[in-house]
């Protein structure tokens, strides 16, 4: 079994956890408020990639009731949360590595903590789909763990859960993002407090396509 599947299959392990954890948490509300802000002018046709249980799913269209809001994940389980949790939104079970069979074009493209998960291949590709699916100066959120690559692990949990994570350094993601034809509207450093007391930084990225 790959790192990819252990992985997956852990989050469907994990979806009612996660739900419990994540649903009502608010330390990214702010990063969800200044992106909201940047959708004016009847731009309201939204992709989300890797929407877990529908944490920022509800927490937008609580905020903008009248968005055409399309959430994905790859796990079954948290799709089955999210439909739960936000039942006005469509909802589909997708491999965000699969980006390229999407037709759609979108005025946004939200996802939260999706990178994480993606190797440094995939992850190129996956920004590249992201400008692909986006109109012009339509608006892209991403967020990640900023670290050196290096620290990229395979973790395990007390109940053999695996996950392979992928660090990234913000520099290198901006320039990544320009790339493929963004400009970086503004960024959020936020300092994040892990189960074990660690420290991590959180950077959330607000870009708009050129």
């Amino acid at each position: 079994m790959d790192d990819y599947q252990k992985t997956f299959d852990s989050w469907n392990n994990l979806a009612e956890d996660y739900e419990a954890r994540f649903m009502n948490f608010k330390l990214y509300d702010d990063t969800y408020d200044f992106f909201l802000t940047l959708l004016k002018n009847g731009r309201r046709k939204v992709l989300e990639i890797g929407c877990g249980p529908g944490n920022i799913t509800r927490y937008l269209m609580k905020k903008r009731p009248d968005l055409i809001l399309t959430a994905t994940d790859v796990s079954p389980k948290m799709i089955d949360r999210a439909k739960l949790n936000v039942p006005n939104v469509h909802f589909q079970v997708k491999d965000c590595r699969d980006l390229g069979s999407l037709n759609e074009v979108y005025d946004a493209v939200i996802c939260g903590f999706t990178l994480p998960y993606l190797s440094l291949p995939d992850r190129k590709k996956f920004l590249y789909d992201c400008s692909r699916l986006i109109t012009k100066n339509g608006i892209l959120y991403i967020s990640f763990v900023d670290a050196k690559l290096e620290k990229s692990v395979l973790t395990q949990d007390d109940k053999g859960n695996s996950m392979r994570f992928y660090y990234y350094n913000h520099q290198e993601v901006c320039k990544a993002l320009e790339h493929v034809s963004f400009a970086v509207k503004k960024n959020f450093t936020i300092p994040f407090k892990g189960k074990d007391g660690s420290f991590e930084v959180h950077s959330v990225v607000v870009c708009e396509k050129d």
